[in-house]
């Protein structure tokens, strides 16, 4: 195959292969419209080296195919950044999904344990509890989540909790 022909032939198919990588990269993205615009202007430069290959295959210059070789440059490096794009995104979406692997398991060790677990903020106020917690002090759910630290333990003051907070 000639050189001539082979250039435009590689840029086109290039620019081919990076609208397909960025249909696939739309849906990993929460920015479908900038996506689309992206696809779009990929797809017109597909288009316009089709246009330009009919042209280039019937006269050739070497002007042209310098011209040529640059197209094929800047769709190489379309094609490598939309790679990288979708590297990124589906580590991010990995991520994402990590965390909420270990958001379940945090909530299930917490919901399940044995021992009475409360979470409280600074002022001493109960911010969550488990079950086992108000069932241990002989409460209910209803009883329990309008109570404060101190009003469990009074012998505790508000300096104390804070005292202890910093501790941790």
């Amino acid at each position: 195959m000639d050189i001539n022909l082979l250039i435009p032939l590689l840029s086109f198919g290039t620019q081919l292969i990076a609208v397909f990588l960025a249909i696939r990269l739309m849906r990993y993205t929460e920015k479908r419209v900038m996506a689309f615009v992206f696809i779009l202007v990929i797809c017109l430069m597909a288009f316009r080296r089709v246009m330009s290959l009919t042209e280039f295959v019937t006269q050739s210059t070497t002007i042209e195919l310098i011209s040529e070789m640059v197209g094929l440059a800047i769709s190489l490096l379309i094609l490598f950044g939309i790679i990288l794009i979708t590297r990124i995104i589906k580590s991010e979406e990995e991520g994402k999904n990590a965390v909420g692997s270990a958001e379940m398991r945090y909530r299930t060790l917490f919901a399940q344990s044995p021992d009475g677990v409360l979470l409280m903020n600074a002022k001493g106020d109960i911010v969550d509890f488990n079950e086992a917690a108000y069932r241990q002090l002989g409460y209910t759910r209803e009883e329990f989540s309008k109570l404060r630290i101190s009003d469990i333990d009074p012998i505790e003051s508000p300096a104390d909790i804070k005292g202890d907070l910093r501790k941790f």
